[in-house]
């Protein structure tokens, strides 16, 4: 029985090739053409009302979960399920990160403070490297029609979003809401590594560096409340 498990790849779990995989991408720009340029404003739009205030914040989580629900509908559901059967689960995980954004966005309590500097940075980069994600796509593919854009496609909108987050929440609200993002980020490398398509290395460049920021800003999140239990 364990020979038999041992005996498998991680190619054996990716149901399809690399050439399949950037066609149904090619389709799927070819339908959604220009909704690409919405998305791209509303991608700007989340990363400004994060930087703002309280009430801003709140209309940023909001557009991250417009994102995160029509990625889930279009993208995986509709599109990616052709190819890999497990892209319905992955649609159901995307529809429960949008659920769970707006649920946080309406029961989020007091504004959280600002991150420290080494978090902000971080999460600003991690968001722009988002919305420059076609800039990537071409290694490897043969035309600029299959490649990704935030808001349309999944690797760049969850990316995205723990940019986005990170300039939002720390502590285990952070870990929370980031998990479903981390690990589809994880999952997307690992099958694009199969496929021989050099853009994993970018995810998991954004993964290290996404983890740091987190432990980062966790501590200072728990610096600042053993302070505030002293000072009582």
């Amino acid at each position: 029985m364990i020979a038999s498990l041992t005996s498998y790849s991680l190619q054996d779990f990716i149901p399809f090739t690399a050439e399949v995989y950037l066609r149904m991408l090619e389709r799927m720009n070819e339908n959604d053409w220009p909704l690409h340029v919405l998305m791209y404003a509303l991608t700007l739009f989340s990363v400004i009302q994060a930087l703002g205030t309280h009430r801003h914040r709140t209309f940023a989580m909001l557009s991250l979960s417009l994102i995160w629900l029509w990625v889930a509908v279009s993208f995986l559901y509709q599109s990616y399920a052709q190819i890999n059967w497990a892209a319905t689960w992955f649609a159901a995980a995307f529809g429960f990160e949008a659920l769970l954004l707006v649920w946080m966005a309406i029961r989020s309590p007091e504004a959280a403070s600002s991150p420290p500097r080494f978090v902000r940075t971080i999460a600003l980069l991690i968001a722009a490297l988002a919305m420059a994600w076609p800039v990537f796509s071409p290694v490897g593919r043969s035309s600029w029609a299959q490649c990704e854009s935030v808001g349309i496609h999944a690797d760049p909108s969850a990316v995205l979003t723990l940019g986005i987050l990170l300039l939002l929440f720390s502590g285990w609200r952070l870990w929370l809401l980031t998990l479903i993002p981390i690990l589809w980020c994880i999952v997307s490398m690992l099958t694009l590594k199969v496929l021989g398509l050099d853009q994993f290395m970018v995810l998991m460049g954004i993964l290290v560096i996404g983890f740091a920021a987190m432990i980062r800003a966790s501590r200072v999140s728990q610096d600042c409340i053993r302070n505030t239990r002293e000072s009582r």
